[in-house]
């Protein structure tokens, strides 16, 4: 997912935790790609749907206590597809699902470098 949300097969993939904040409370995770090294820190991506960026954050986190259920990630996926199109985000051509379609078989389908 760090390498779709990068748009770079290169990403490199080091699961050094890093924190994040998520309602109060400090949460480890292995999104270190997406997240800035410390919390408040800008961020690397701030293109980025931060509710997005938050959710990788949570499927990736060390703590399995803040992983979100299978049943709450349908719950984000459904408002998700229902509040957030192309218009959401100023129609910009990258929105769009031709374009997001081929964007993801570029990076599923580029070996990365070894």
């Amino acid at each position: 997912m760090q390498r779709i949300i990068t748009l770079d097969p290169r990403t490199p993939m080091n699961f050094e935790p890093v924190s994040t904040v998520y309602l109060g409370r400090e949460i480890k995770t292995a999104a270190n790609a997406i997240l800035p090294p410390t919390p408040f820190e800008p961020r690397p991506y701030p293109w980025l749907d931060p509710w997005l960026e938050t959710l990788v954050a949570l499927y990736m986190s060390t703590e399995r206590e803040h992983i979100p259920s299978l049943p709450d990630l349908t719950l984000f996926v459904q408002q998700a597809v229902v509040q957030r199109n192309h218009a959401y985000y100023g129609y910009r051509r990258e929105e769009h699902d031709a374009m997001i379609r081929r964007t993801l078989e570029e990076l599923m389908y580029t070996t990365p470098p070894s």
